[in-house]
């Protein structure tokens, strides 16, 4: 791993604290960085590779399970890790390593590939919250598609596309300055 590497992997796990540290009034503010890094999230594979990918989408669950208020909320803790959003929070790096992987092998060089390898890393995220919510918690099939994959169609198709347009042309300007 590199010293860039290194310094980017501990940006991304320093900004998912931000949020949940700040105890000021700004609500707005809060909530819209919040959002921001959710969407970085959804970008760690293409934008690190699966292994470092993996390994900060790893550490981001660790850092949520020892207490760290990481989590949507902000919360830490197991509860997360064991509650409605288990499945999804596996998602996190089991997508991050395909899309990662996917990448590795020049999917991010295009926007439709890319965005194609990005829609995969979500339906492994949407999966994977679907299994744990329809058989994990025990809602059954229908009651788990409509509140745990119905309502974030939409808002993955739009993250695919923003990720599958800014990954490659970020890409671009950062093999530029080397």
């Amino acid at each position: 791993m590199t010293l860039g590497q290194r310094l980017d992997f501990g940006f991304h796990n320093r900004c998912d604290k931000l949020p949940g540290s700040v105890a000021v009034r700004v609500d707005v503010v809060i909530e819209g960085l919040r959002k921001f890094i959710e969407l970085f999230k959804q970008w760690i594979g293409a934008a690190y590779g699966r292994r470092l990918g993996t390994a900060t989408m790893v550490a981001y669950l660790a850092e949520g399970a020892a207490g760290l208020p990481v989590f949507a909320g902000p919360v830490g803790g197991l509860a997360p890790l064991l509650g409605p959003t288990a499945g999804y929070l596996v998602g996190f790096v089991v997508a991050a390593f395909l899309t990662g992987w996917l990448s590795e092998r020049g999917w991010d060089r295009s926007v439709p590939r890319l965005f194609v390898a990005m829609g995969a890393g979500h339906i492994v995220i949407l999966a994977l919250g679907f299994a744990w919510l329809a058989f994990g918690l025990r809602l059954g099939v229908d009651k788990a598609w409509l509140v745990g994959v119905a309502p974030f169609i939409a808002a993955s198709l739009g993250k695919n596309a923003l990720g599958a347009a800014l990954v490659p042309a970020l890409r671009r300007l950062v093999d530029r300055r080397r």
